[in-house]
């Protein structure tokens, strides 16, 4: 899933850390030879910062893969319809204006 993926990239002060996991794709939750939980118990990282990451993560472990893309598709479609080109439908709404017609 996007979301739970992009996670760890949103918590800036984990940056000098999470390339310096032992496995790739390191959740940062649990994982022996994590770099960000060594961090966390050195007193690198904030421990409020860490508990903050874990709400988030368990927060979006629940989260199915269609509802967070029907929520980002919901953005999308807000963004699209305030651009005035797409109508409340989804679908492209054209106006030509009546000097461009002529061309």
């Amino acid at each position: 899933m996007e979301l739970k993926k992009a996670l760890p990239e949103t918590f800036r002060d984990f940056a000098p850390y999470r390339d310096a996991c032992q496995f790739v794709g390191c959740s940062h939750t649990k994982e022996k030879g994590c770099a960000v939980l060594r961090a966390l118990e050195e007193g690198k990282i904030a421990r409020s910062r860490h508990e903050s990451y874990m709400r988030l993560y368990e927060e979006l472990k629940g989260l199915k893969e269609w509802e967070a893309k029907g929520k980002k598709n919901r953005k999308l479609c807000k963004q699209h319809r305030r651009s005035g080109l797409y109508g409340r439908s989804g679908d492209l709404v054209l106006s030509l204006h009546p000097a461009s017609a002529a061309s």
